[in-house]
């Protein structure tokens, strides 16, 4: 009989939810570092896929008998035509939008007019029943209505609640939000 470990009572050293928890962490660190650096990742990823891309084409030319450096001059080259037929096909793409946009001018125009004649004067805006007039005040309370949003430059980003612009607001307004959003 051999005596060595057994694997059948083997615990790991990690447990599983610490793994992914970890795993997770991992990963958000991972995405809000290429945010960050997203301006020297994103050129150097799209030198990096392209040069993948085109490797096959220098290999072909070097098993063909040219020399190496003519071989990588090749592929330079070949990144050139794509890169320049990415511009080719993203400036019939954007003729072809610049095209067909006057048709759609009038349905602009009435877009551009009710986001401007909305009381809030944005797209997410819901008027309340309790003022018919469009005022954008709660007639009993005077406070302003919670679909206004926080007042610009507060850091808030849209759609999400930020309780530094709400306090801004209530004091630059002398309102008080308890009936809107709750104690």
């Amino acid at each position: 009989m051999a005596s060595g470990p057994s694997d059948t009572g083997a615990r790991p050293v990690f447990p599983r939810s610490a793994v992914i928890l970890l795993m997770l962490g991992g990963a958000t660190l991972a995405a809000f570092g290429l945010a960050a650096v997203s301006g020297i990742f994103t050129p150097a990823f799209l030198a990096f896929v392209l040069t993948l891309c085109v490797h096959p084409v220098s290999r072909w030319l070097q098993a063909h008998g040219i020399p190496r450096g003519i071989a990588t001059g090749g592929s330079i080259a070949a990144v050139f035509i794509l890169l320049a037929g990415f511009a080719g096909a993203l400036i019939a793409a954007l003729a072809q939008f610049l095209a067909l946009l006057p048709q759609f001018a009038p349905q602009i125009a009435a877009a551009g007019a009710s986001i401007s004649q909305q009381p809030g004067g944005g797209p997410g805006h819901r008027p309340h029943p309790a003022h018919p007039d469009g005022g954008g005040r709660f007639p009993d309370t005077g406070a302003a209505e919670p679909s206004e949003g926080p007042p610009p430059g507060t850091g808030c980003r849209a759609g999400g609640l930020c309780l530094l612009g709400l306090t801004k607001r209530s004091i630059t307004r002398g309102t008080s939000y308890t009936t809107s959003v709750g104690t």
